[in-house]
Formats: C-alpha cells, structure tokens, sequence
C-alpha cells in the first residue's frame, strides 16, 4: 500500500548538475509492471572532479545531515588534505584539486551548489562534467530568484527557450538546442529547485504558478520580447500556466508542448473535464512517490543496480527501450541536481479516509500538479494566441490514458489493492483532457497541431530526436 506521508531521507550532499524529466510514482515490487522492465548492463559513472572556492569558509555539507566528523563527505575533504571538524570547512589557499581555478567561473559566474542554508558549498567543473560542446552556463538574476540559462555559443535570431521537466533539468535539452536551425537563439532554463537555479521552496498551492512566474521573471531580465517556448512533461504544464497566468501580457511568439502534464495535473480525476475523485484530490500529490527512488536521488546513486534508480528508472520509462541516449551520464546528473525534501521533491502529503489513503499538501513538486492546486480549464482569452505543437511519444508510459504512475490505472490492472471501480475512480484521461483543452483554444481562434511520434516514449527529443528536431523546426519555421 502506498504509503500516507513520504518524508525523503537525509544524505550526504551529492554531485552538482544533471538533466530529464518524469514523476515516479508508487509501483508496488510484486506487480507486473515492475517484472517486466528489462534488465540493463551495470554501468557506474566516474566520480566527477570537484574543487572548492579559495579562501571560502562554509558551514559543512554533510551537517545538516547528523554528519559526525566522518561522512563520505568528510573522508573526501580529507583526501583533498581539508580538516574537518564536525562543522566547518575552512579550506585557504591554492585551489588543490588538479582543476585550475578557471574552472570554478563559468560566463564569468560562479557555478557552486548550496546546502539546506542557502550558502554557497561545492564548486566544480560544471563544463567538463555536463556541458556538451558549444553550450555555456550563466546564472541570471532576476526579480524573484537567481536562475542558470544555458544557451549555444556564438548563436544569434529568434529566442528559442526549452523548459524541462520534473526530476531533471536543463541539461537534457543540449542536443536539441545544437541541432536548432540557424536564425534561432537556443537558450535553456532550470526550474528552481532544480539544477543550478536557486533551490527557493515551492508553494504548490499555487498550481505550477511558481515556476510560471520565474519563466515570466527570467524571459523579463533575458530581455526577450518575443520567445518560442517548448516544455517538456511538468515543463509542458509551467508554459501552459505561464499562458493562463497572462493571457494579454505574455511574450510567447510560439508554444510547443512536449508530452505534456494534463491540464488538471497527475491523479485523482476523471473525464476530460477532470472531475475530481474525491473532494480532497486523493490519489495525486507526494503521497504517490516511490520513496526508494526519493532515497537513490538524495544519496546520489548513478549506478543501475535497482529498479528505483535514477538511471533504470529513465531507461525504462523516460525512453522507449532499448533506447540508450548517448548523453545517458549527463541526463543521470541532470535527474540528481534535483533537490529533495518537503520544500521540493517530493513535497508534503496527508492522509485522507477515501482511496488509496492519501491526499496532497500544499508544499513541494508533486504537488503543484495536484488537480486540486493545478487546473488549467481554458486557454480561450490568451490574446494573441500563438500557435502550439503538441508533440509526444506514441509509447509514453507517464503522460498517457494508461499512465504506469496513474495509481487508477494501475489500480485497475491489479497493481494497487483497493481499487474503488471504473464507475468512481477510472484511469485519468491524461491524453484526452490534453486534446479538449487545446480543441477549447482552437475554437476561439487558436491554432493547434498534435504530432505523435511513433517508436518514442515519454522524451521524443531524446529516443526520436531526428524526428522531434524536424518537427520543431518545421513549427517553428511556420510561426
């Protein structure tokens, strides 16, 4: 049974920067869905350099964390000739990592992770580590938080602004950004929280309004007038919100939706009208995380010995398999950068009498796309109405009528005891409330066009990329 309240355990601060999306949900261990998933070669990352800020005194990464004075952390200090005592490192001098100290500015910005007191702790060589080619990193302060941007060097034309989804970041973006065509400027945001933006905490009783509003906040301080926005799966939902939010002060020259989160969010409704199951949003929310993945995410497991971890989990449901992205270290990475805890991912959750015992809080990630907090219903008075691709995997198994993180669906097949029936609680329509909603827009004057990309899973733009970049280019081309 899913549990009512996940908390995400502590654990050694882990590597910075890293990439995808995804929302993973409760799948129980002896359910065919978990069986079935391939089993996947053994592969361990190398550990990534890292280098520290000269003269920087910070309080200790591993603190927060009961860190006694002999953490993974602490041992790592050690190594690098630090003392340690329980509270502070105090490392002076020369740099002694064998990174030089240029590495530790990126755009002429200092790329560094922060601890759960905001302060700045680990810096390391962002570029060698994730960076592909011909991308750069800067952070970009705006009037609400300070946001890292990667765009594609020496590129010039009309802005082209990816948003990523849940449980990745930027990075995941870096081959589609290159294969843009010319006359487009690719830039690339984090979402707070996540990858090198400012980990600020999310109030999900504003639906995805926290993240709309960064987005407003980072294309105002970016200068842009006019920018093409694609976002991918929970980004997907951030554009849609940025649209509902402003529908006569928006700055969208184009949309384009990828595999997008339902406009009445993941779980707990039914119809294209997403009515709610229950009252309370049962069924949606923190309460529905695998918490072994929240665990493998806080301590930072890039290996694929479980099921639950990072990587197998975006081999079997990020991508269709056997896809193997060639950039499968750096999206790992990117799915680390996420940060977790109340304030993030998952977020808070509360029990509730009706099935399957939980409902969601009003703090953190999964939360914001409760049907209770996030619920788009019209795009009708956006004015202008920009045109919109949707785009999305044939074989998506997150974003889908039969969703493997719906707990209905899965109810439904026997995978969650409990179930209540189809006639109270069937499968969401995810796919269907995505099309009434964008057939709402068409009727009042908008353009749509719905693009499935056979052989593709929940990341066309990773499994399908030749098809999804052509798909892009051609929207973008017409707008």
């Amino acid at each position: 049974m899913v549990a009512a309240t996940t908390r995400s355990p502590s654990g050694p601060a882990r590597n910075w920067k890293a990439v995808p999306s995804g929302i993973v949900r409760h799948t129980p261990a002896s359910s065919a869905v978990t069986s079935a998933r391939p089993s996947w070669p053994r592969h361990i990352c190398p550990p990534p350099a890292t280098t520290y800020q000269i003269s920087w005194t910070h309080p200790c990464d591993t603190a927060f964390d009961t860190c006694p004075g002999a953490s993974s952390n602490c041992a790592k200090l050690a190594a690098l000739g630090r003392t340690h005592n329980g509270r502070t490192d105090e490392p002076s001098g020369a740099v002694t990592s064998a990174a030089s100290a240029a590495r530790i500015v990126v755009n002429s910005t200092l790329i560094g992770r922060k601890n759960r007191t905001g302060r700045l702790t680990e810096v390391r060589s962002m570029a060698d580590q994730t960076l592909l080619p011909g991308i750069t990193a800067e952070r970009v302060p705006t009037g609400r938080l300070t946001m890292a941007v990667l765009s594609a060097a020496g590129r010039a034309g009309q802005p082209v602004l990816f948003v990523h989804g849940n449980v990745s970041s930027s990075l995941f973006w870096q081959p589609a950004m290159l294969a843009l065509p010319d006359g487009c400027r690719p830039l690339a945001v984090d979402l707070r929280g996540f990858g090198d933006t400012d980990p600020e905490p999310v109030d999900a009783t504003r639906g995805l309004g926290d993240y709309a509003d960064d987005l407003a906040a980072v294309i105002e301080a970016l200068g842009l007038t006019s920018v093409h926005l694609v976002g991918w799966s929970m980004g997907g939902g951030v554009v849609l919100q940025y649209l509902a939010s402003r529908p006569g002060g928006h700055r969208a020259a184009s949309v384009t939706l990828v595999a997008p989160v339902s406009p009445f969010g993941f779980g707990g409704t039914r119809g294209i009208d997403g009515t709610l199951c229950d009252p309370s949003g049962a069924g949606s929310g923190a309460g529905s995380v695998n918490a072994d993945f929240v665990a493998r995410l806080a301590a930072g497991d890039r290996t694929g010995e479980s099921p639950t971890s990072p990587r197998r989990v975006l081999l079997a449901h990020y991508v269709k398999p056997p896809c193997v992205p060639p950039e499968l270290d750096i999206f790992v990475e990117s799915m680390l950068s996420t940060r977790t805890g109340d304030d993030h991912y998952p977020g808070t959750s509360r029990q509730v009498p009706a099935w399957p015992g939980f409902a969601p809080g009003d703090r953190g990630v999964l939360n914001t796309m409760a049907p209770t907090h996030f619920r788009i219903t019209s795009l009708a008075e956006v004015e202008p109405k920009p045109p919109i691709l949707w785009l999305r995997g044939a074989d998506d198994v997150i974003v889908s009528d039969t969703s493997l993180y719906d707990l209905a669906y899965l109810g439904s097949i026997g995978a969650v005891p409990g179930w209540p029936g189809p006639d109270t609680w069937p499968p969401q329509p995810m796919v269907a409330q995505t099309r009434a909603l964008l057939q709402g827009y068409a009727a009042a004057g908008g353009r749509y066009r719905e693009t499935v990309i056979q052989d593709s899973g929940h990341g066309p733009h990773i499994d399908q990329p030749e098809q999804f970049r052509a798909a892009l280019a051609e929207h973008l081309r017409m707008s």
